[in-house]
């Protein structure tokens, strides 16, 4: 569809729309000042939603979330903006969320015992917007645990609680909620026999740092 060709052409041109020159002292979109003028009844409705993904600057969340609105235009097209917007809000722990994506980045940078990457970067911030902004509309997300990974996760999320404790973020020393995180955190079902007794950074050698 017309819709569908116009949203593309907004992904692929990522920077061009992004780029300050089109923004105006108002902050507001000026489409006049792009060469997209024709789409401009389309995505004018669109305003707001720029805005904020301006502000989160990121190609990822402006892909993902622009696709959710528009999935299906006749659906959504009285729908509210913000529900089609990421969460940047910590529910889990007082963690700034910025500071959460950059602790577990590594599960797009780094990869598994079979020389896979762990997550893709679509996954990650699913991972993030159901683990800690406590978002419901999505699925689990998949991870690439790999023959020998599952400690090496363990692992990492031990080592994330441990870093709550010594900042200060976690309110208690109780590793229970970061158990319960990881165990409910991914499309598998891996973790399901896993004890809290075995909840540690000892079981595995892997090295996340």
């Amino acid at each position: 569809s017309h819709l569908f060709f116009g949203l593309n052409d907004l992904k692929q041109n990522y920077e061009v729309y992004f780029d300050e020159d089109h923004w105006n002292e108002n902050q507001d979109y000026d489409w006049f000042e792009t060469g997209f003028l024709g789409h401009f009844d389309l995505f004018n409705n669109l305003d707001s939603l720029f805005k904020e993904v301006k502000k989160i600057g990121s190609r990822l969340t402006f892909e993902m979330y622009i696709d959710r609105y528009c999935v299906d235009y006749k659906e959504n097209k009285n729908r509210n903006l913000e529900d089609s917007l990421p969460i940047n809000e910590n529910k889990f722990n007082t963690m700034a969320l910025k500071d959460v994506r950059d602790f577990f980045k590594v599960l797009m940078t780094k990869k598994n015992p079979e020389g896979q990457f762990w997550m893709t970067e679509s996954d990650l911030e699913i991972f993030i917007q159901i683990s800690f902004s406590r978002r419901t509309d999505f699925k689990k997300p998949k991870i690439n645990i790999g023959h020998g990974g599952k400690y090496a996760i363990v692992k990492l999320f031990w080592k994330y609680y441990d870093l709550c404790q010594k900042e200060n973020i976690a309110p208690n020393r109780l590793r229970a909620p970061y158990f319960e995180l990881l165990k409910n955190a991914f499309d598998t079902n891996i973790f399901d026999d896993l004890r809290i007794d075995n909840f540690k950074e000892s079981r595995s050698d892997y090295n996340w740092d």
